[in-house]
């Protein structure tokens, strides 16, 4: 009895593997359970796939990563077509919600997220980007302000003969002066006393 309860079990599962989570999407080559297609991205290389692909399947076909089925357009009407003339329906970013959920506790902010929540996110970080001087010529300002304290840092410790100079540590103070006058509104250049922070 048990081993009919297998058999039925591995049945069901064959057809709904071969048959009907395939049935609405464009054709593909055979995915393996729990794998999908792997071995074919690895039997014909990342960058040879889509080529592989054309040539068997046409311009619009289906490839699976794991348990997730990808279409790929792979001809430039069909791309034009879906991305250009019907791009709404294609706005969006794959859903990774099982990773969100495990490692963040769901889908935040800009990279992670799409339609109104994303449109929300990208705004703000926007208007903050643009209170701290992104688009204007203040940021460019306050960077050419720390390359030429570096520079005369650098000139007077070459007049003072060292013969060594730590790049770095200008480079590693200038960024900080940089990141401190966008937040407390001055700069930073005690060498001594960053190092200490």
């Amino acid at each position: 009895m048990l081993f009919y309860i297998f058999v039925l079990f591995f049945l069901s599962y064959c057809f709904y593997t071969l048959y009907w989570k395939r049935k609405t999407l464009p054709p593909g080559p055979f995915p393996l359970p729990v794998i999908g297609n792997l071995y074919d991205i690895y039997k014909h290389g990342i960058g040879d796939i889509s080529t592989f692909l054309h040539q068997k399947y046409g311009g619009l076909n289906t490839f699976w990563v794991g348990n997730k089925p990808v279409v790929s357009f792979n001809d430039f009407n069909l791309i034009q077509e879906a991305f250009v003339k019907n791009g709404e329906a294609f706005a969006g970013r794959p859903k990774v919600q099982e990773t969100s959920k495990l490692l963040r506790g769901g889908s935040y902010g800009i990279v992670l997220t799409d339609g109104e929540l994303w449109r929300e996110h990208r705004r703000f970080a926007l208007h903050v980007l643009r209170n701290f001087g992104l688009g204007r010529n203040l940021m460019q300002e306050r960077v050419l302000n720390e390359v030429i304290w570096m520079i005369d840092e650098m000139k007077q410790q070459l007049k003072n003969g060292e013969e060594e100079i730590s790049v770095q540590s200008k480079i590693d103070v200038a960024v900080g002066s940089i990141i401190n006058s966008l937040i407390f509104g001055y700069a930073f250049h005690e060498v001594s006393r960053y190092q200490k922070l």
